[in-house]
């Protein structure tokens, strides 16, 4: 049963497999071996599983239910909101009443990466009415797309 469950669970994440290393290619300039990482969204563990293997600790907060099921996650990926200070976040899309959760969940001098595809200037006036000290947008990560990779910092 648990072998059944974990190759169902390898190929939902598995067509994920090129997105998630692009984003990994780009956060790991931000992460240690020390790091203590949150995916926001993380509705099928794919990239919280790869961060796994090199940070510290991992939440996934917003996994699908009953995805990981039956499945022997590394001891240091746990699932929800976390219970420590986090020094690298990142979500898919940016939503405006997550921002400040994403906020207090962060260690001084954390950040907060996610994608922009809409209007810049509201998703800045949000980081700053939520306590981010400085916010950036100058990552672009697929020309294709059209998708760009933006920072808050608490």
């Amino acid at each position: 049963m648990l072998v059944e469950a974990r190759q169902d669970f390898l190929k939902k994440i598995e067509h994920r497999e090129s997105e998630v290393e692009r984003q990994l290619a780009f956060l790991r300039r931000f992460l240690t071996p020390r790091s203590v990482f949150l995916h926001v969204g993380a509705s099928d563990c794919a990239l919280a599983l790869q961060a796994a293997g090199f940070c510290e600790r991992v939440y996934a907060y917003g996994v699908q239910d009953g995805l990981t099921s039956g499945v022997r996650l590394p001891l240091n990926l746990r699932l929800g909101i976390p219970r420590e200070p986090v020094d690298v976040a990142f979500s898919e899309g940016f939503e405006a009443p997550m921002a400040a959760s994403i906020h207090r969940w962060l260690a001084p001098g954390g950040r907060y990466f996610f994608y922009v595809n809409g209007d810049y200037r509201q998703a800045r006036r949000t980081l700053r009415e939520a306590g981010y000290s400085d916010s950036r947008f100058p990552f672009l990560l697929s020309v294709f797309q059209r998708q760009r990779m933006a920072a808050g910092v608490r």
